[in-house]
């Protein structure tokens, strides 16, 4: 044991020498994984990923990332791959899904090590959502299923599943992503006194629902997931199921709905909630006052406010997004432009994450932009149109990936071909967010795309007509904000 000897070294005289298998692994038994060297490092990962989970719950991400990434090393699997390893190792993984069982360790050690390496990538998989990097992402939810799936360890196995449905949705597999969400929410529940798994696994069914506008499954993993957050006394969780729920809400123009959810996060925020809970709390409750007419101002502070103490790029394009949006509504287009070109250093430096609230980031970004059309200075005219037409077209991109982005995505995007002339391609888009909004089941969005056709159509159309019964059923103002001024 003592005299190392790598495979296919080269003896004199020739030849190598090929150890077997089997004799391969008991070395590394009594060497390796019985020793206490491999013990100690072992037990100094378990004391990084504490530290990871600790920092991670704090919306700290950065230093959560360094910690979790110290486990892995500490476990001789440093994570630093090349883009075209990510990529040749996501389809390695993604066979072995579909074409390899494997067989479950039974060395205590090994599982150990197993099941600590699953929770790191399936960390970090969260935080390279959070940074907007979904090739990132699979990659390190594939890896922590197959650690999880080697471990047998069913409360990994069930975060795998579940962040898989994530990582497919945003990838617009949706067959794919609703069969993971199933396994994981069904693998959850054959463990009933596991209360905190089948939570997350409905959380995460509820992030990919959020996306695909699944209103039912929204809905029902709702219900169980609030349910369950709440009796384990998990602030933190239940307020993502809150935040998670009032988008759909207003999406939907439940806006009752979300005044009692923001009734009852309110309270929450009030005893020194995280910051990022705290963002998420006036997100959306500018998105129902922007809906209703009446947002405050001191709500786009204390959103802005909130963001600058949260390490996360998605959470600071969302806020400027949201703000810029708000800004606009209450007649202030100086401070709207001033969020959406903050918000453009985001949304060029990374692609717009897929899913949940989030979209509302690139889509009030654009929206200000238009609706500062030609305040520019003659002399940056040029270049803010270049900025404008960089921001439509990803804004395009993202409306092909994520449904919940078309409706006011398909809307903007008319608004941008108006703008630049093409009148009939325009009228032709709000048709498209018009029947999108429909389908999708966003009143609000619907009766805002047929305002902006009856507008253009000869008086007492039926579109216009629509639209307007549309928002006095909702008992909310029509908007004034849509239909982006020329400004000298």
């Amino acid at each position: 044991y003592y005299l190392h000897i790598e495979p296919g070294s080269s003896f004199v005289g020739g030849g190598s020498y090929h150890p077997p298998a089997d004799a391969l692994k008991a070395i590394r038994t009594e060497i390796f994984d019985n020793s206490e060297d491999f013990k100690d490092r072992l037990r100094r990962a378990r004391w990084q990923r504490l530290l990871g989970d600790s920092r991670h719950e704090l919306s700290e991400y950065g230093l959560a990332q360094a910690h979790y990434l110290q486990a892995l090393e500490l476990m001789g699997r440093p994570y630093a791959p090349a883009p075209l390893n990510r990529i040749v190792s996501i389809l390695a993984h993604l066979v072995k899904q579909v074409a390899v069982r494997h067989a479950v360790s039974t060395d205590e050690n090994t599982v150990a090590e197993q099941s600590l390496a699953s929770h790191a990538y399936a960390r970090l998989a969260e935080i390279y959502y959070h940074e907007n990097n979904p090739l990132a992402v699979l990659h390190l939810t594939l890896l922590s299923v197959d650690q999880a799936q080697r471990a047998g360890s069913i409360p990994d196995l069930c975060a795998g599943y579940g962040a898989l449905a994530v990582a497919f949705g945003q990838a617009g597999l949706v067959g794919v992503a609703r069969r993971y969400m199933r396994r994981a929410i069904e693998l959850a529940e054959t463990r009933p006194s596991d209360v905190n798994g089948i939570a997350y696994a409905h959380l995460l069914a509820m992030v990919y629902a959020s996306s695909q506008c699944d209103w039912a499954v929204l809905d029902s993993s709702g219900v169980r997931a609030a349910a369950l957050f709440a009796d384990l006394g998990d602030g933190y969780r239940h307020a993502s199921v809150q935040a998670l729920q009032l988008v759909g809400d207003i999406q939907r123009g439940r806006y009752s709905d979300a005044t009692a959810t923001l009734e009852q996060m309110a309270t929450y925020v009030a005893a020194n909630a995280v910051p990022r809970v705290t963002g998420w709390y006036f997100d959306n409750t500018l998105q129902r006052d922007i809906a209703k007419g009446r947002v405050a101002r001191a709500d786009i502070e204390a959103r802005q406010e909130a963001a600058a103490k949260v390490d996360s790029l998605v959470d600071a394009l969302t806020s400027c997004g949201n703000s810029a949006s708000a800004w606009l509504c209450i007649g202030e287009p100086d401070r709207a432009l001033a969020s959406a070109e903050q918000g453009l250093t985001y949304l060029f430096g990374n692609a717009p994450v897929a899913g949940a609230g989030y979209i509302y980031g690139p889509i009030g970004v654009v929206e200000a932009l238009l609706a500062c059309w030609g305040r520019a200075a003659p002399e940056a005219s040029r270049e803010y149109a270049e900025k404008t037409a960089r921001a439509c077209r990803m804004l395009e991109t993202y409306t092909r990936q994520v449904p919940s982005t078309r409706p006011r995505g398909y809307f903007l995007l008319a608004c941008y071909q108006e703008l630049k002339g093409a009148r009939r391609k325009a009228t032709q888009t709000w048709r498209k967010a018009a029947e999108a909004a429909e389908r999708l089941s966003m009143p609000y969005d619907r009766a805002a795309a047929l305002q902006a056709l009856g507008q253009r159509l000869p008086p007492g159309n039926a579109e216009l007509k629509e639209a307007l019964a549309i928002f006095e059923t909702l008992d909310v103002p029509p908007p004034s904000l849509f239909k982006p001024a020329r400004t000298t």
